[in-house]
């Protein structure tokens, strides 16, 4: 069995704009529909596991936004972009699970924009209060993002 059947590899950019691969367990077929095994593995971030590889290779931090590819990057505005980009991506990440509807993307982008502000005000502390606003979204809420 191919590796691809087990892992899906993300194409994003990372730190600095370096392309960067990013691991996850498929939980999808082919056509985009979530398995029966992918929706506990999706639902419990099981298939998020293999991105502790990234984070111990130095690609991902454990708290950040989340690693985008090169076209999601290109759609936002310049300023988010480039203030994104200069750290590494995150493991568990800032950014709700938009669609590609354009509102979503823009609530999306409001997000960042706010969390990048804050950091740059507070820095690690802004990362430790996200961290606890996820992990209460996602134990709380079901929320997989914020």
């Amino acid at each position: 069995m191919p590796l691809d059947d087990l892992l899906y590899i993300k194409r994003a950019l990372g730190e600095n704009g370096k392309q960067i691969n990013v691991y996850k367990i498929r939980s999808m077929n082919q056509e985009g529909d979530v398995t029966r095994i992918g929706s506990f593995l999706r639902k419990y971030w099981i298939d998020e596991l293999p991105q502790l590889y990234n984070f111990l290779k130095g690609d991902l931090r454990l708290i950040g936004v989340r690693p985008m590819s090169k076209e999601f990057w290109d759609r936002c505005p310049l300023d988010i972009k480039e203030r994104a980009l200069k750290e590494k991506p995150g493991i568990i990440g800032i950014g709700i699970q938009y669609s590609h509807r354009e509102e979503n993307f823009n609530e999306w982008v409001s997000t960042l924009r706010d969390y990048l502000q804050e950091k740059e005000e507070k820095s690690v502390l802004t990362d430790i209060k996200y961290f606890f606003t996820i992990l209460f979204s996602t134990i709380f809420k079901g929320i997989r993002g914020f």
